[in-house]
């Protein structure tokens, strides 16, 4: 039988309104004494509290929702994972959702959230966001009325809290690391449209600034999976290409595997570049040179801003930009003479 409320009060001799006041944050004129009595009978008894009665009792959930669009994508598990250390200091916990990176699935997901009461809300939108969707996103952020907190990739004008990174930055770092050593037949692998512009911007502007051309037939679509990566390898092994930047590090996994299997060397064949920095990119037979994110930072400030607009809902609104930083190893180096990638 599971341990009530009414058993904790038992056992440290106390009424349930002193366990309820205490175990909810909210200790009105008990002493600090009987406080830690009664923390010590709940510990003791191993209480979990009845998340339905919690909310009744302080009006809302003590769980956090979070919208993400892949959890295989690692990049996200790790934002999860800096959004979960904040919400468990807090004693909360977190209801993780994935799209499909489906923005209709997405929205789908904000409104359950929202009808199961979380607290808050922190939104990870899909690639394929368009302005209807962001019209009806509106209207969800209005009908749910408590805080929302927009992370990582970005609707314009949703009214909600932004906590994000410098993309354009990072992929600027990226290709003038390339650029600077001596690449000047750079292959991009782009993500989906509506996410990768600021990347596919920063990289623009670092080939604008020392007169190298960037064509448009030097852009391959990607999806910012593995599987995505390794479709284009081929195309890319055969363009006489000497360097490949993928949007991210999960679609050069997929490019590596495909040279592998083809027998061309990383990087004395073709230098390849990442973006995101992913644990997994430092362990690979030859360590991916990549932009890393700090998306368990990202996790964390997106979480505390969500308590901070709990706390104070004047706090909402707010725009927190964290910077990238180029990860250099062994997967890029100078283009080497006679490269087996010849352009056909």
């Amino acid at each position: 039988m599971a341990v009530t409320l009414r058993d904790v009060a038992r056992l440290a001799g106390v009424s349930p309104g002193a366990v309820s006041q205490v175990l909810n944050g909210k200790p009105h004129r008990i002493s600090p004494e009987t406080c830690e009595q009664i923390r010590q009978a709940a510990a003791q008894l191993r209480y979990v509290p009845n998340q339905n009665a919690v909310t009744l009792v302080t009006g809302q959930s003590q769980a956090m929702g979070v919208v993400i669009p892949d959890i295989r994508n690692l990049f996200f598990a790790e934002l999860v994972s800096g959004v979960e250390a904040v919400a468990l200091e807090a004693g909360w916990n977190i209801v993780i959702t994935s799209s499909s990176d489906k923005s209709a699935l997405a929205l789908a997901n904000f409104r359950t959230l929202a009808a199961r009461d979380v607290g808050a809300i922190l939104l990870v939108p899909a690639s394929d966001a368009d302005e209807t969707l962001a019209m009806e996103y509106r209207q969800a952020i209005r009908d749910y009325g408590r805080p929302v907190v927009q992370v990582d990739r970005i609707i314009p004008d949703l009214g909600v809290s932004l906590t994000a990174i410098h993309q354009r930055r990072g992929a600027k770092l990226a290709m003038e690391h390339l650029l600077d050593l001596g690449h000047r037949r750079v292959a991009c692998v782009l993500g989906p449209t509506n996410t990768c512009a600021p990347r596919l911007s920063g990289v623009q502007e670092a080939c604008a600034q020392r007169g190298i051309a960037l064509r448009e037939r030097d852009l391959y679509p990607g999806a910012y999976t593995m599987e995505s990566g390794y479709a284009v390898a081929d195309a890319i092994l055969e363009g006489g290409y000497t360097a490949v930047f993928c949007f991210n590090d999960m679609m050069a996994y997929g490019f590596y595997k495909r040279c592998r299997e083809r027998g061309i060397s990383i990087p004395h064949d073709l230098s390849v570049m990442g973006f995101d920095g992913v644990l997994f990119s430092d362990y690979l037979e030859k360590p991916l040179s990549t932009v890393w994110q700090p998306a368990r930072q990202l996790g964390v400030e997106a979480a505390r801003q969500a308590f901070r607009e709990l706390e104070c809902p004047e706090e909402a609104g707010k725009c927190t930009l964290l910077e990238p930083q180029l990860q250099i190893r062994e997967s890029t180096a100078p283009p080497a003479a006679g490269a087996v990638c010849q352009e056909t």
